[in-house]
């Protein structure tokens, strides 16, 4: 029995042995494979340090080659917001018209937010001028008279703005041109007919009374009678046909 049983105790222990070696063995394999790991991933988190490392050493040149930087011995960032200045400062001045003489704006459409150009496509406003070669009477009449009319020719102009009152003036010049002769050159053909609608000769009158006391704006109608030398004795019959007229404006109908 004792025999038997020792050689049943010792195949124990052998038993026992050889089950415990794949125990050891398998913990030593987990242990391995744990400290492999480790030694995986410790190379990469010092390759993403190393890169922001590097990052940060480029941004901080950047930074540094910004803040040395210049031109002309100015900063370049010093130097491009004075530039921005002086362009905007520009853009201020021209925002203001200045008038190429005396005068007066009227009609003014610009308002605060308004975008304007220089090309003439829609002006904002009017300038009118007040020099004493900028106000003038100018009268259009029939190009059958053009042999008769010359200069300094006495003239009598009834404005239809003072009724009953008849202004004297000699004639100052005859225009050599007039509208019908202007074209603008275009892809088409020219119709002449629509331009000889406007055939009239044109003659600037020199008003020789004192207007000061009468509100004549510019642009006003008015009809002028020149008298000429030629049938100077009819020259009576148009002066009272002229005041006819003149006294005619009394009388108007508002629409």
């Amino acid at each position: 029995m004792d025999g038997e049983t020792g050689t049943i105790a010792t195949r124990r222990l052998q038993c026992g042995a050889e089950t415990n070696y794949p125990r050891h063995d398998q913990r030593r394999s987990r242990l391995s494979d744990r400290s492999r790991i480790g030694k995986d991933h410790r190379p990469q988190g010092n390759l993403h340090q190393g890169k922001s490392l590097t990052g940060a050493k480029a941004a901080e040149e950047r930074a540094r080659l910004a803040y040395t930087s210049q031109v002309g011995g100015v900063n370049t960032t010093v130097a491009r917001l004075l530039a921005e200045l002086g362009d905007a400062e520009f853009d201020l001045k021209h925002t203001v018209t200045r008038a190429p003489a005396a005068g007066f704006v009227t009609q003014v459409g610009l308002r605060p937010g308004m975008y304007v150009v220089p090309a003439p496509l829609r002006p904002v406003m009017v300038f009118v001028n007040q020099g004493e070669k900028d106000r003038m009477l100018v009268a259009a009449f029939q190009q059958n008279s053009l042999q008769r009319v010359k200069p300094g020719d006495d003239a009598e102009i009834a404005f239809t703005a003072v009724p009953g009152r008849v202004f004297k003036g000699k004639v100052g010049q005859v225009l050599d041109a007039i509208a019908a002769g202007q074209f603008q050159a275009t892809g088409v053909l020219q119709d002449f007919a629509l331009q000889t609608q406007n055939d009239r000769a044109v003659a600037q009158i020199d008003i020789l009374d004192d207007l000061s006391d009468y509100q004549i704006p510019m642009g006003s109608s008015a009809e002028v009678a020149i008298l000429t030398h030629h049938w100077h004795h009819i020259a009576l019959l148009r002066r009272i046909l002229l005041r006819m007229r003149s006294w005619q404006n009394y009388v108007f109908i508002e629409h």
